[in-house]
């Protein structure tokens, strides 16, 4: 009964880990060849946002008529976007530029706290 009991245990650990990979791979595969860039506004024009990525490198990415904003889960705009907001941007490599097809920006912690 022991042994039969330890198998079941790796069976369901097998399970967890095959299903883990399988939600990871289509996480990873389902924007296509679109790049993320996360981090902190540090600069927007009317035509691009710059990003302080987590790897502490600014990264600019191009603001085109069809970039949607999404802000706290609702439609948004360019125009709600603050320099300090964190953001996740979806982009489309274009050359050797990026052009983003959907910024999202959050609230800040309701304990108005951030992690450094």
């Amino acid at each position: 009964m022991l042994n039969q009991n330890i198998s079941s245990a790796k069976l369901r650990k097998i399970i967890w880990v095959l299903f883990a990979v399988l939600l990871s791979s289509s996480t990873l595969f389902g924007h296509g060849n679109e790049k993320h860039v996360m981090g902190t506004v540090t600069a927007i024009t009317a035509g691009s946002i710059s990003v302080e990525t987590t790897a502490h490198q600014v990264q600019t990415v191009q603001i085109t008529s069809g970039t949607k904003f999404v802000r706290s889960g609702n439609p948004s705009s360019i125009s709600e976007l603050k320099v300090g907001d964190r953001v996740v941007i979806h982009a489309k490599p274009s050359g050797d530029k990026l052009d983003a097809m959907e910024v999202k920006s959050g609230a800040e912690p309701k304990n108005g706290m951030s992690k450094k």
